[in-house]
């Protein structure tokens, strides 16, 4: 099973969402990975993690093309979590947004 929380608009629960339903499903020993891609990295934040370097985190995918199991992080009780970093919020200028027709 796939799923994914997502909106373009602040404040609606999203982090607040998946966290839940990764605890939920973390219950019935079901494993779970989270992928925080919001540069406000509130979920990393609740993990407790701290990121001190981008190239531990989901940015790293980008920038150094570095496999993302291999960002992964144990988070006991949930599953696993691929932590954010500020940095997500250079992607699009540094990146480019994708191909353009």
């Amino acid at each position: 099973m796939r799923m994914a929380v997502f909106n373009q608009k602040g404040g609606v629960s999203k982090t607040t969402t998946a966290l839940n339903l990764a605890g939920a499903l973390g219950r019935e020993s079901v494993p779970t990975l989270l992928v925080d891609l919001d540069p406000q990295a509130h979920l990393t934040a609740i993990h407790g993690k701290v990121l001190g370097e981008a190239h531990n985190s989901v940015f790293a995918l980008y920038q150094d093309n570095r496999p993302l199991e291999d960002l992964a992080i144990e988070w006991e009780g949930i599953g696993r979590l691929i932590p954010a970093h500020a940095e997500l919020i250079k992607v699009d200028s540094i990146f480019g947004k994708g191909q353009r027709s």
